[in-house]
C-alpha cells in the first residue's frame, strides 16, 4: 500500500529516519543500490588523495619524515578504505557499510593527528586544512547516516583538542582551530541532514509513483500492467520448476445494467466489494489478484492444483452471493453475481504460451456467460484440445460483446 509512504512524506521530521521500520529498511536497501556507484567513486577519490599526499611528501619533505609517514598512510589509512570499497561490491556487505564508514573516518582522522605529531619533530608545518578536509570527507564521502556522521565528527573534534593539548600547541591557535572545526561540524551535520532528507524524499516519491503506476486507485488491487508482469514471471518460473499456473478470470454479471439503475457511485462500491472478497479469499502469500479492467478481475495462482483453483473460484462466487447486493435489473438473480472462468496449465506439459493461457481463462469466462452466468467454468481438462483464438476481433472488445457485463 502507498499509505505508509504518504504518511512518511507528510512527516516534517523524516530527514533522520522514518518512523515506519519497514519503510526505513526499504530505504536503506534502496540507498545501497542507488548510491553504491557514487560511494565507490568517493572512496576511490579518498584513496587517490592519500596516494597524492604521499607523492607530494616524497618530492618536497625530508626523506626520513616521508619514510615514517608513508607506512602510516599506506599501512593504516588506506586498508580500511579498500575494505569498505570491497564491501560495496559484496552481496552481503551492505550491512557492514556504516560500521566500516566509522572505522574509515576515525582511522584517517586519528592517523592524521599522529602524522601531525611526527611533523613537529622534523620541523614540518602542520596543515590544519588537511584535518578540515577529513571532517568534510566524513560527512559527505562515506555514506554515513546523519547521527553516525555527527558522532564520528565530534569524536574527531575531541581527538584534535586532546592531541593539541598533549603536543603543547599554543592555546590561542588551539581555540581558533577548535572554533573552525566546531563550525565545520555544524555545517557538515546540516548539509548531511538536508542531503539525507532529499534522498528520502526521492525514495518516497518513487515508491508512491511506482505504487500508483501498478495499482488500481479504486480497489487498491494491482492493475493489468502489474498482473501481466506477474503472470509472465510466474510462467517462466513454472517452466523452470515444472509447476502449474492457474488463472481465474472473473466478471460481474450485468454490470452495465447495475450502473444504469443504481448509478456509478454504487457501481464503484460494488467493484470495491468484489475486490475485497477476492483479497479475503486468497490464503497463500504468493496468490495474486488484480483488477483487469472495468468490472473484470483476474487471479493468479502459482503451483496450485486445478481442484484448488476451482474450489477458490466457487468460494469467491458464493461469497459474492452471500453479500446480497441488490440488482433488480439482473436476469440471472435479483442480487449481484459473478461469472468465473479458470484454467490450470503446466507450461512443460501443454504447448501453450502465456498469452494462450490467459485467453483460455477468458474463453472459460465467456463459456460461463453463455451457460447462464453466476457459475464457474474450468477449462483445464480441455487444455490439449481447445483452440485458443476462437473469438473474432469484435468480440474481444468487451464494449461490444453482449455477454460481457
Amino acid at each position: 500500500m502507498e499509505q505508509p509512504y504518504v504518511q512518511e512524506l507528510n512527516n516534517p521530521r523524516f530527514g533522520l529516519a522514518f518512523r515506519n521500520r519497514r519503510v526505513e529498511r526499504e530505504f536503506r536497501a534502496y540507498s545501497v543500490l542507488k548510491n553504491g556507484p557514487s560511494l565507490r567513486l568517493q572512496l576511490i577519490i579518498g584513496a587517490v588523495f592519500i596516494c597524492l599526499l604521499n607523492l607530494l611528501d616524497f618530492y618536497f619533505l625530508p626523506a626520513e619524515f616521508t619514510s615514517k609517514v608513508s607506512w602510516l598512510r599506506f599501512g593504516v589509512m588506506l586498508p580500511p578504505i579498500l575494505v569498505m570499497l570491497a564491501l560495496t561490491y559484496s552481496r552481503n556487505g551492505s550491512k557492514y557499510l556504516q560500521p566500516a564508514g566509522i572505522v574509515v573516518g576515525l582511522t584517517i582522522g586519528l592517523t592524521s593527528l599522529l602524522i601531525g605529531s611526527i611533523s613537529a619533530r622534523y620541523d614540518v608545518p602542520r596543515l590544519f586544512a588537511g584535518y578540515q578536509i577529513i571532517i568534510v570527507f566524513v560527512y559527505f564521502f562515506l555514506g554515513l547516516r546523519v547521527p553516525v556522521a555527527l558522532a564520528t565528527g565530534m569524536i574527531l573534534l575531541l581527538a584534535f583538542v586532546t592531541a593539541a593539548i598533549m603536543n603543547g600547541a599554543p592555546v590561542l591557535s588551539t581555540v581558533y582551530n577548535l572554533a573552525y572545526l566546531g563550525f565545520l561540524n555544524i555545517i557538515g551535520a546540516m548539509g548531511c541532514y538536508h542531503l539525507s532528507k532529499a534522498r528520502r524524499t526521492v525514495f518516497l516519491e518513487d515508491r508512491i509513483l511506482s505504487y500508483r503506476a501498478n495499482h488500481d486507485a479504486l480497489t487498491g488491487l494491482p492493475n493489468r500492467r502489474a498482473f501481466d508482469e506477474a503472470l509472465s514471471t510466474a510462467w517462466e518460473n513454472a517452466r523452470a520448476e515444472k509447476k502449474p499456473v492457474t488463472v481465474l478470470m472473473l466478471d460481474i454479471d450485468h454490470f452495465k445494467k447495475y450502473n444504469d439503475r443504481y448509478g456509478h457511485q454504487a457501481g464503484d462500491s460494488a467493484i470495491a466489494t468484489v475486490a475485497e472478497i477476492l483479497q479475503g479469499n486468497l490464503n497463500r502469500p504468493q496468490d495474486f489478484a488484480a483488477r483487469y479492467g472495468g468490472e473484470e478481475f483476474v487471479v493468479l495462482l502459482y503451483d496450485a492444483t486445478p481442484e484448488y483453483g476451482h474450489l477458490l473460484a466457487e468460494n469467491i462466487r458464493n461469497t459474492v452471493l452471500e453479500r446480497n447486493i441488490e440488482h433488480l435489473d439482473s436476469t440471472t438473480a435479483k442480487h449481484l453475481t459473478v461469472s468465473i472462468g479458470l484454467v490450470s496449465l503446466d507450461p512443460t506439459q501443454h504447448k501453450r504460451s502465456v498469452e494462450g493461457c490467459l485467453q483460455m481463462a477468458d474463453e472459460a469466462l465467456y463459456a460461463a456467460k453463455q451457460a447462464g452466468r453466476n457459475r464457474v467454468v474450468d477449462a483445464s481438462s480441455t487444455a490439449d484440445t481447445s483452440k485458443t483464438g476462437m473469438f473474432e476481433i469484435a468480440t474481444l472488445d468487451h464494449s461490444v460483446d453482449p455477454l460481457r457485463g
